[in-house]
């Protein structure tokens, strides 16, 4: 699967069909859509980062097995590209710019709900924390993360 524009193209290697999963009334709720969208492990639903005009974004997730898709926002602002579902649980690990802090932090949001997303806890405040992704069994995180300047 690839993004293409405002929609995802799946390629059937045996057949080499390619289909685009979002009707057309989804994608067009879709501005452009960033290379880091992920499939939910059951397949049944997708999460993507939709670039909004001057930088910001949205994460959305879709449902693709349900008639009249709609694209869930579950967070808006500053975004990374990589998402990263929850091997076990309806909820997507993401980066985005704290809006207190002004750096990148790990956020967890419910791909079920609308609920505000969670600050992940124990980020250490001077630490640029990029993207995440969980370990197999959902216990585990592992983190891209760099040093900050110090503040002056």
């Amino acid at each position: 699967a690839y993004q293409s524009g405002n929609n995802v193209t799946v390629l059937n290697l045996q057949t080499r069909e390619r289909t685009t999963l979002l009707s057309s009334e989804a994608a067009s709720r879709v501005n452009a859509i960033s290379w880091g969208f992920r499939f939910s492990p059951d397949g049944k639903s997708v999460a993507l980062k939709n670039s909004l005009e001057g930088g910001d974004a949205e994460l959305g997730v879709v449902d693709l097995d349900e008639d009249g898709q709609q694209v869930r926002v579950l967070a808006k602002g500053r975004l990374q590209a990589h998402l990263a579902w929850h091997p076990t649980e309806d909820k997507i690990l993401f980066s985005m710019q704290d809006p207190n802090s002004k750096t990148y932090r790990l956020f967890v949001a419910s791909a079920k709900t609308q609920s505000e997303p969670q600050l992940l806890p124990g980020q250490p405040l001077f630490r640029m924390n990029s993207s995440g992704d969980w370990s197999p069994t959902g216990d585990q995180l592992v983190l891209v993360s760099r040093d900050l300047p110090a503040p002056k």
